[in-house]
């Protein structure tokens, strides 16, 4: 699911996966912290490349 997850966060899928995303995200509130965690270690992780 990360590898879905990261593709999402970086602009990687055309629109019918996007939509597919969104729904995941949406489903429920553990895919949405889910997807919130991993954003954040993600951006964490790049903000580590500017330091």
């Amino acid at each position: 699911m990360e590898t879905i997850i990261l593709k999402y966060i970086k602009g990687e899928m055309d629109v019918s996966e996007k939509m597919k995303m969104i729904e995941w995200i949406n489903k429920n509130d553990d895919n949405h912290k889910k997807y919130n965690i991993f954003k954040a270690k993600y951006v964490a992780s790049k903000l580590k490349d500017y330091a």
